[in-house]
């Protein structure tokens, strides 16, 4: 191995899934919490909100989770869908951690 080699800066391996593919994935795996909350909701009788509010609101998590599952480059779509799920407890985390100074 020569300084050549050793000093080669190479770019991260590709994903295998192309980034509609990714952002799809990651999406759905941010829809997945909230649809089945309604679902179980439903199932008991309870009722499920309806308000002008709640529904944009889940509407930006899950784009702001297929555009993070993009970034993320996963490896399979499992991954892409684990990262979009996982995304809004990332932020609600992030936005409750308190300022390290």
């Amino acid at each position: 191995m020569n300084a050549g080699e050793i000093l080669t800066i190479r770019a991260p391996a590709a994903s295998k899934t192309n980034h509609k593919a990714t952002f799809f994935w990651g999406c759905l795996g941010a829809a997945m919490p909230p649809l089945l909350t309604a679902y179980k909701a439903v199932d008991a009788g309870r009722f499920v909100p309806h308000t002008a509010i709640y529904y944009p609101f889940v509407l930006v998590w899950v784009l702001v989770s297929g555009f993070v599952s993009i970034a993320c480059r996963p490896d399979s779509e499992w991954q892409a869908m684990w990262v979009g799920a996982s995304v809004p407890a990332l932020i609600a985390s992030m936005i409750a951690a308190p300022l390290v100074r």
